[in-house]
Order: structure tokens, then sequence, then C-alpha cells
């Protein structure tokens, strides 16, 4: 895959996705890509502890029974 400077990419485990709250709603992954936009211009570092706050503001109290793994990496150049 070609990928062009600024792009972010984000890989996660299936608890990240899955994390529910007390409600049984999952911490959908259009909800993570709207973190990602809306930070687009803040590093990786920055982006990751904003999807783990968002994540524990949703989840709460509620034990979860997956992991939650995440790396988000932004593409700095490309060379040829």
């Amino acid at each position: 895959a070609r990928l062009k400077p600024g792009y972010i990419g984000l890989l996660y485990s299936k608890g990240f996705t899955g994390a529910i709250d007390s409600k049984g709603e999952n911490f959908s992954l259009d909800r993570a890509k709207e973190i990602i936009r809306d930070a687009k211009g803040e590093s990786p570092a920055v982006i990751t502890r904003l999807l783990y706050k968002k994540l524990d503001a949703h989840i709460k109290d509620v034990k979860q029974t997956n992991d939650i793994s995440v790396i988000v990496f932004k593409v700095q150049s490309i060379k040829q």
C-alpha cells in the first residue's frame, strides 16, 4: 500500500472496539475515527492518549473481558 505523508493509521485489538459501557454499547470504530480526525495535527502519542481518555470515559467502571491495545502511527515522508 502507498501511504501519503500525513496519513494516520490505527492498529487495535478486538477489546478496543468491543469495549462496552454500562448500557452495553460498544466503543465504535467510527467514534475512534472521529477522535483521530479532530486531532489530526497532533502527534501519535497525543492521539493515543486522547483515544484512551475517551475510551476510559466510555467504559467508566465496567469490567472488560478482552485486552485493549491501540497503536497509532503517522506517515512523515515516503522515500522512493
